[in-house]
């Protein structure tokens, strides 16, 4: 995808480290925390609610309608929120980047260092100096933890070679158009 940067900082699963970095940060007795999931999200959800458990963090889980969690999230009602973004085969950080950090209504951090970035790399055409920005805009989100990516989703497909099918790049599958040779 043009603009990904994947030399970020990342954080490996380390529980006693973490402990040690909440103790520091006065949280030695644990903390509360609230989490806005969708139903499509609960599995993942549970899974980071054990690992937080672990080193003393409650994770309240808040299941609600999309329309709702966002409101919720927009208005700083919430401390976390997990969901899942497509990129509909937009070749391009754009979509996602460009709806979560660039100042706008779902952007809940507005990081005035990443704003500016990522609104200029998306006004420009130099491909060059786009991939600059938003590798810029993207090391500043790992390294503030603003997002936190568990893993790329995949998209399953049927594949045979008595199958006719074309996948199309925009992660929507058109099985209606397949047909056996």
């Amino acid at each position: 995808q043009f603009g990904c940067e994947t030399d970020v900082t990342t954080y490996e699963y380390n529980p006693e480290k973490a402990k040690e970095l909440l103790k520091e940060a006065g949280f030695e007795k644990g903390l509360n925390l609230n989490m806005i999931i969708s139903s499509e999200g609960v599995a993942v959800a549970e899974a980071v609610k054990a690992n937080l458990a672990a080193v003393g963090i409650n994770l309240n889980l808040n299941n609600l309608q999309y329309a709702a969690g966002v409101e919720q999230w927009r208005n700083h009602k919430q401390d976390m929120y997990y969901s899942d973004w497509g990129s509909y085969g937009v070749g391009d950080v754009a979509l996602s980047v460009g709806n979560f950090f660039a100042g706008t209504g779902d952007d809940v951090v507005n990081d005035p260092e990443i704003v500016g970035p990522v609104i200029e790399a998306s006004k420009i055409m130099d491909r060059d100096r786009r991939k600059a920005l938003y590798s810029k805009a993207l090391k500043l989100i790992a390294d503030r933890a603003y997002w936190v990516p568990l893993w790329v989703w995949s998209m399953n497909t049927a594949m045979s070679k008595d199958l006719d099918l074309h996948i199309n790049p925009d992660e929507f599958i058109p099985f209606y158009d397949a047909k056996w040779k």
